[in-house]
């Protein structure tokens, strides 16, 4: 398979954690926080949104991570977080909760190589025959060690083990 400009490293619908039950919404939000910040990710809430229902509310969030890893290639985490049935109790809430995590590399972005024919085919060449190595044992194993420890952290912190 061609490693292509936007190179996924998640599977095809990404890694999921689902939890019924309780839960800390806000411990869990601060711990995704401090773990891009510790890990060098810029971080950005992209949806923080709540519908008001009978039955328990419904949150959806949107939180973003990237970070520069050299002139060629960035690293892109994206979390999405729905929960269904959301109530209150006590100090933590209850309720569906659904998180997808897609991981993927954003190779040339910068764009350099992509403003001709020439250049993207050149990008294809570079890609997939001079640095294919780097690539597949460097970026995707790093970024795939990233996600799996994110992956831990969550569900530590909503009280799911591996």
């Amino acid at each position: 398979m061609a490693i292509e400009k936007r190179d996924s490293v998640s599977p095809g619908k990404g890694f999921l954690i689902l939890k019924d039950g309780e839960f800390d919404i806000d411990l869990l939000y601060k711990v995704i926080v401090d773990w891009f910040g510790k890990r060098q990710y810029t971080f950005s809430e992209v949806e923080n949104t709540e519908k008001v229902k009978p039955q328990g509310n419904d949150v959806n969030l949107k939180l973003y991570g990237d970070r520069k890893i050299d002139d060629y290639a960035e690293y892109h985490i994206e979390v999405f977080i729905i929960i269904i049935e959301l109530r209150k109790k006590g100090s933590k809430y209850t309720g569906r909760m659904k998180i997808k995590i897609e991981v993927y590399i954003d190779l040339d972005y910068m764009g350099n190589w992509q403003k001709t024919p020439f250049t993207r085919f050149l990008f294809h060449v570079y890609n997939n025959f001079i640095i294919k190595k780097r690539i597949k044992d460097g970026y995707e194993d790093d970024l795939e060690e990233d996600a799996k420890e994110l992956m831990g952290k969550i569900k530590k912190t909503i009280g799911l083990h591996d």
